[in-house]
């Protein structure tokens, strides 16, 4: 039986500022250039459209791009623990 491929998840937070709106972009650890196209077209289409009226980057949006490490250690928030 095949093994079933687990998704991958992109997070987008927004920060909308007094001057200009902010997109925080994390990506899985090594992204296919498939992923990175299907992630560009659902923001542009989708969330920076919502934004601005406006499918395109027209500096009113500002992008910055995470890339998660394969071995990162999360911190329990309320015990300190390292997972």
């Amino acid at each position: 039986m095949a093994k079933a491929k687990s998704k991958r998840f992109a997070s987008v937070y927004v920060h909308k500022g007094p001057n200009i709106t902010t997109l925080q972009v994390t990506v899985p650890h090594k992204p296919t250039a498939k992923e990175l196209a299907v992630l560009q077209s659902s923001i542009a289409e989708k969330i920076i459209k919502d934004l601005t009226g406006c499918s395109c980057l027209s500096g009113a949006i500002e992008m910055i791009f995470r890339d998660e490490f394969a071995d990162s250690i999360r911190v329990d928030m309320s015990t300190g623990a390292l997972h």
